[in-house]
Order: structure tokens, then C-alpha cells, then sequence
């Protein structure tokens, strides 16, 4: 059965417009996500097929002029959201050179038609390949399935690319024109450019999606200045851990560490520097714990807790002075502190010797620990 050409050119025009609308509705210029880029780019895409079956109103030339130079801009407007959706620095030169390229290239082959096919149609290739390269480099770090559904569009484009170039070399250029003819090759090419913008559109809409709700995940979960567990997350873990050291009988540590005299510090050196000192504390405490199973969590103010899942009291005292340590070595001066330099008080209390009945009394024995180093002069690690 063949296909009605006017009438699958209207689909691909309405479905294009539909998409490109829709996700302009989405876009939002300040969060910077790429969907702007997105946007302009399917409509572009779209509006380009209105020149191509315009050929009689406008004249040869004009027409595919005008859609060379859309579609161009089109692939380069997707790389430039992509870049922006990845937070990456791509070369300008490599994503709009060929927009420069493709006109040119046009009006020098435009009495060769084979040629003309070839190149513009391998132009587009490499703009397409510059996309693609862009999801492959961040496919690892891209949340959800998005990705997938937009990486299939840009193979299809592609793969259609690639066979309109193979047509054109192996002589049957004649049959892609004129593009309002009611040919299969005018029908397939519709179909595709229809099958295209379906999914890079819901691709790219779900890869935003995937990565707002991931980051949501990680905002109810993460301390927003240190990037360490929040309160809660650390809650949910604590339960979690105790419940399988309990029914395992497994020992479970608690470290808990007080930056010294950090209030003096706030009032002699500011907030930021505050805050930048709480940064350093943090990064300290991550690369202190490297086990899989082990948490560091910011308990509130300038305090920290570390649950230790299968840690005695002699490895959690060992851990607290390899901290104590590694912040002194820090070297942060400190003129409120007696050393002149920062320094912080540990506490440790695990369930290796003591039988605590739940989270709360294991907390109390770390936070006594704390207080009675904090009370024997600081700097010190104190065991429960």
C-alpha cells in the first residue's frame, strides 16, 4: 500500500510543532539544563521540511538553501543543549563549523547532484556523531533511562544519513527528487524524520526528569555544605545497621568528632571561612573511611558521626586517631585554639564490649566519650 506523502508531511509538521512546543513549555532559561537548546532545536528540525516540499513556491535553490542551513543549525542547537545538559565546555568551532560548512558546501556542489547528497548528508553525520559522542563520554553518570530513548534517535538519524549518502554514491539520487513526489524514498524519509523527533524529544525529556528526581534523592539525603549524609539519612542507616549487628551479633562503632573551639573560630575568622572549614573537615573524614559499608554524616553544627559497621573498640580507637591526625596535619591555623592550629575531640563507643538496648544508648556512649575528650583538654580520642 502506498504512502500519502502530503498527509504523513503533515504528521511530521504537526508532531514536530507539538513536541517543540511542549518542550519549550518545560523549559525554564535559569536552570541552564539544555532544554531551551532542545526546544529550538525540534523546532528547527521540523520547520525544515516545510522548505524542502516547497521547492515549486520558492525555487530549488532557495528551498534547500533554507533547509540545509535549518537542519544544520538544528543538530548544532542539540549539541549545544547536550553541552549544557552534561556541564561540559565544547568548542564552539566544533559545534557550529558546520553550519558554516553545510551552505557553503551547497552552493559549490549545487549543479552536482550526487555530490551535493554526500556531503550534506555526511555534514549531518558528524553532527549527529558530535552528539552521540557527547552521551557516550556521560553514560555512566546519567541517571535513569532517558538516555537510551535519545540515544536511539540520534543511531536512527544516523543509520538514515549514512544509507541516503550509500543511494546517492550508488547512482539512485534521481529517486530522492523532487522531495513532494509520492515515492518510497520520500515516504521512508518521513517516516524516519517522524520516528526521530518522537524520540528525541521523550528521550531528552526523560533524561531531565531522571536527573531532577535523582538529585532530589540526593537533597533529601545529603547535607547541602558539607555533601555529607544528612540527619536523616543517617537516622535511616543507624536503625538499619543496629537491626543487622543486632541479629547477626556482629560489633557496630560509632565515631563521633567535635571540630575544637569552632565557634571561636567562626567569630575570629567569619562564616565563609567557617564554612570552608567544615568543607575541609568533611573531605578529611571521607578519605579517613574508605570501607563500602561505612557512613560519615554531618550530625548537626560543627559535629560529625561515623557509623562503622563490624568495627571493635580497638579498630574504631585506631580510626579516631588516624582522623585526629589527619586534621592536625591539616595545618588550618586557629588563633582561638591553644595549639594555634585546628584541631578536633573524638568519642568512640561501639557494641564489641558493651550491651547497649537500642540506637539512642549507643549514641549516648559516643557523645559521653566525646565530652569526657573534649573535658580531658581536646585533641584526644576517648573510648567508651
Amino acid at each position: 500500500m502506498d504512502m500519502h506523502i502530503p498527509t504523513l508531511l503533515a504528521a511530521v509538521l504537526l508532531v514536530g510543532a507539538v513536541l517543540s512546543l511542549s518542550v519549550s513549555a518545560v523549559a525554564h532559561r535559569q536552570q541552564r539544563d539544555g532544554m531551551v537548546f532542545w526546544a529550538v532545536g525540534l523546532g528547527m528540525h521540523t520547520v525544515s521540511y516545510v522548505f524542502l516540499f516547497q521547492v515549486e513556491a520558492l525555487g530549488e535553490w532557495a528551498a534547500f538553501m533554507a533547509a540545509v542551513v535549518l537542519r544544520s543549525c538544528a543538530w548544532a542547537a542539540f549539541s549545544e543543549g547536550l553541552s549544557q545538559f552534561y556541564r561540559r565546555r565544547v568548542p564552539r568551532l566544533l559545534i557550529w563549523g558546520p553550519v558554516a560548512i553545510a551552505p557553503v558546501a551547497f552552493a559549490l556542489l549545487f549543479e552536482q547532484l550526487a555530490p551535493r547528497i554526500i556531503s550534506i548528508s555526511l555534514i549531518f553525520v558528524a553532527q549527529s556523531l558530535l552528539a552521540l559522542w557527547l552521551m557516550w563520554q556521560a553514560r555512566r553518570t546519567t541517571p535513569g533511562r532517558g538516555q537510551y530513548f535519545l540515544m536511539t534517535g540520534l543511531v536512527t538519524a544516523l543509520v538514515f544519513l549514512v544509507l541516503r549518502s550509500i543511494g546517492a554514491f550508488m547512482g539512485t539520487e534521481a529517486d530522492m527528487l523532487p522531495m513532494n513526489g509520492e515515492g518510497a524514498v520520500q515516504a521512508v524519509g518521513l517516516v524516519a524524520a517522524l520516528v526521530v523527533l518522537l524520540l528525541l524529544s521523550i528521550g531528552f525529556v526523560l533524561m531531565s526528569k531522571d536527573r531532577a528526581d535523582s538529585l532530589n534523592r540526593m537533597l533529601a539525603t545529603q547535607d547541602s555544605l558539607t555533601g555529607l549524609a544528612n540527619r536523616r539519612h543517617l537516622n535511616e542507616t543507624l536503625d538499619l545497621e543496629w537491626a543487622r549487628a543486632s541479629r547477626t551479633g556482629q560489633s557496630l562503632a560509632l565515631i563521633m568528632i567535635d571540630i575544637d573551639h569552632f565557634k571561636a573560630y567562626n567569630d575570629h575568622y567569619g562564616h565563609q571561612a567557617g564554612d570552608d572549614c567544615l568543607q575541609r573537615v568533611a573531605r578529611t573524614l571521607e578519605l579517613s573511611t574508605r570501607r563500602a559499608g561505612d557512613l560519615v554524616a554531618r550530625y548537626g553544627g560543627e559535629e560529625f558521626l561515623l557509623v562503622l559497621p563490624h568495627m571493635n573498640d580497638a579498630g574504631g580507637r585506631w580510626l579516631g586517631e588516624s582522623i585526629r591526625q589527619a586534621v592536625d596535619m591539616l595545618n588550618v591555623p586557629h588563633a582561638g585554639a591553644p595549639s594555634g592550629r585546628l584541631t578536633v575531640s573524638v568519642g568512640v563507643a561501639t557494641t564489641h564490649e558493651a550491651v547497649h538496648p537500642d540506637t539512642a544508648s549507643l549514641l549516648r556512649a559516643a557523645d559521653d566519650a566525646l565530652y569526657r575528650a573534649k573535658r580531658g583538654g581536646r585533641n584526644q580520642v576517648q573510648v567508651a
